[in-house]
């Protein structure tokens, strides 16, 4: 069956309807969401009329989730980089980091928004259509006696959802290069699509399935609400244990909580947070790095220089000057 002759899967997801389509033709599709909460680049291919691959490339906050019922279409997600959250429909959110994949059916989707905890986000997102993959699984995947039932677990064949870690330093995914021709993109990801599919097939061998234990919302909100301060009062340097005690939230469940939320203890999260932050200021104004240094809470500008040399093996000025300063106002005067 040619693709071309049926209707994309992607055509379900309701967040597309309005996007700005910018580039189609046979095996790709390319849209650009823009909404006040988050901008997303999606593009998608169908390597196989049971398949489609989506790339995508998300900034912002985070955005609503929906999709029109599929029944027998299972939805694979691997978070790249960055963090993605999902807002379950039981009130509870889940998180993937870089390696990470979730499996669930579209036909009972427990999904109802998306949360970008570091306002970034790359993600791969597989359709498939299980009978028809079945019926047409390619060579490669019936020579190692491919089932997806070992991947997809009970959880989710139930309407639920499994997480399943990925060694990815042995696995990484990017998008086919722009330069390439058409047919080279597309077989590109037939290919990818297979060893994608083999190594979760190799994996649930050995370290199999983890059911999705979701966070509740208002636990969510409560970290979120530290997360805003504390990137909100860089200047301050307060400890978790100020933290719990300012937020009246116990000191273990903030800990859990902090790390659930955004992949890493509180403490480790805002050394990275003040170097992204330092970084985005280098190139984006004309500041001083004394001035920048002050902004990101170090009021030594001997320790910022330290701390960002580790960080991005390169001094301050040595990374301003290598990087530009791209973002400046056409006035002349610095974007801060």
């Amino acid at each position: 069956m040619d693709s071309s002759e049926t209707m994309w899967m992607t055509e379900a997801f309701r967040f597309l309807k309005d996007a700005e389509k910018t580039e189609s033709h046979q095996g790709c599709r390319v849209f650009h969401i823009q909404s006040p909460m988050m901008e997303c680049h999606f593009e998608a291919y169908r390597p196989y009329p049971f398949a489609e691959v989506a790339f995508i490339h998300a900034r912002g906050r985070g955005s609503s989730y929906s999709h029109e019922c599929l029944e027998g279409i299972l939805q694979l997600n691997l978070c790249q980089k960055g963090r993605l959250g999902w807002q379950m429909s039981d009130g509870s959110s889940q998180y993937l980091g870089a390696g990470d994949v979730s499996i669930h059916r579209m036909d009972a989707c427990p999904l109802y928004g998306i949360s970008l905890p570091w306002e970034q986000a790359e993600d791969v997102m597989v359709l498939i259509d299980l009978a028809a993959f079945a019926a047409a699984m390619p060579e490669s995947l019936k020579g190692i006696r491919f089932d997806f039932g070992e991947i997809q677990g009970r959880s989710s064949a139930e309407g639920g959802m499994a997480l399943l870690p990925l060694p990815l330093p042995y696995f990484q995914f990017p998008a086919p290069r722009a330069c390439w021709s058409a047919d080279h993109r597309l077989n590109y990801v037939r290919l990818k699509f297979q060893e994608l599919l083999l190594i979760l097939h190799a994996n649930a061998a050995w370290a199999g399935l983890t059911l999705a234990q979701g966070y509740p919302r208002e636990k969510v909100e409560r970290i979120q609400a530290v997360h805003d301060y504390l990137t909100g009062h860089l200047a301050e340097h307060l400890t978790v244990r100020e933290v719990s005690r300012r937020f009246f939230i116990n000191l273990d469940d903030l800990k859990k909580g902090f790390k659930f939320v955004y992949g890493m203890p509180p403490a480790q999260y805002m050394r990275s947070y003040r170097m992204k932050k330092a970084a985005e200021l280098l190139c984006r104004t004309t500041l001083q790095v004394q001035e920048i240094a002050d902004r990101v809470g170090y009021g030594h500008p001997g320790k910022f220089a330290l701390v960002f040399r580790e960080r991005m093996h390169m001094s301050p000025s040595a990374y301003r000057k290598a990087n530009g300063r791209s973002f400046m106002v056409q006035s002349g005067r610095e974007s801060v």
